[in-house]
């Protein structure tokens, strides 16, 4: 008979959070240098590629140190993941950076709980006159870090 203790949830919760940042980061990274073509149009979408190349290997890195058990890297991914929560569209430019865009909620004048099928979700640059201000909370990424934050242990 196998008998969980709360290490050993707390070690294979870390595991599977780690195995999906892993996942996500690799795939996002390879969805961003896929588009190595546009790269060189302007110094702007140069410096959205670094940055995205750069995200997403953090978020993989997170999850491979998570796999590993490195120290701190509850920390990192904890980081990675609230890097994740947020988008924003306003005054032109556009922040969105998610491994876990499945499901989000979207204030655009209303309160709007979509979701998609697409998983990664990237763009840092400026956008069209035509985009209306808006803001998405990406709920996989909070429920990961809550995960993360929350050990298990009981201080009763």
């Amino acid at each position: 008979m196998i008998t969980l203790t709360p290490v050993k949830i707390i070690y294979m919760k870390h595991k599977l959070i780690g195995l999906y940042q892993l996942i996500t980061g690799i795939f996002g990274f390879i969805l961003i240098a896929a588009n190595i073509n546009k790269v060189f149009k302007s110094a702007e979408t140069f410096i959205s590629f670094i940055l995205g190349l750069l995200l997403f290997a953090g978020v993989a890195y997170s999850g491979y140190a998570l796999l590993n058990s490195f120290r701190n890297a509850v920390k990192y991914s904890i980081l990675a993941q609230t890097l994740q929560v947020i988008s924003f569209t306003a005054g032109n430019i556009q922040y969105l950076f998610s491994g876990s865009a499945f499901l989000f909620i979207l204030f655009k004048g209303n309160i709007i709980i979509k979701s998609q099928i697409e998983p990664i979700a990237y763009n840092i640059s400026r956008v069209s006159d035509l985009v209306h201000a808006e803001l998405r909370i990406f709920l996989i990424p909070i429920l990961l870090i809550l995960l993360l934050a929350f050990n298990g242990k009981s201080k009763a």
